[in-house]
């Protein structure tokens, strides 16, 4: 490994710890908003906005790595952020009544996600 290859994984240990933590602190409060879902089934806007954001983040996240494999990296981040948007999700959706509307609601959300990642 050269010295700058070393000095940027320094530097990216230094910053890749708080950057983990904002992104749980950012979902742990995307849970905490916990609302009934829309009467027309799709995406809440909390979790739109969420996306939006993640989508941003990502981006970032990407050019900071370029060095780097991103796989290990990237799944710890999508662990960070999508479980507990999908486990948002799986709860408004029980605030339903119906099964089908249960149902509807978790198909946009997911396809939402699945389209912004």
């Amino acid at each position: 490994m050269t010295c700058s290859q070393q000095s940027i994984t320094v530097i990216r240990s230094d910053w890749i710890v708080p950057f983990y933590s904002l992104l749980r602190a950012l979902s742990m409060q995307l849970i905490s908003s916990l609302e009934p879902p829309p009467a027309d089934l799709f995406v809440p806007i909390d979790l739109n906005e969420s996306m939006a954001n993640l989508k941003e983040i990502m981006s970032i996240y990407e050019a900071s790595l370029e060095d780097y494999p991103m796989e290990k990296s990237l799944g710890r981040v999508l662990d960070l952020v999508i479980d507990p948007m999908l486990e948002l999700v799986e709860k408004m959706a029980k605030m339903l009544s119906r099964k089908l509307d249960q149902l509807i609601f978790c198909v946009n959300c997911l396809e939402h996600v699945q389209n912004t990642l």
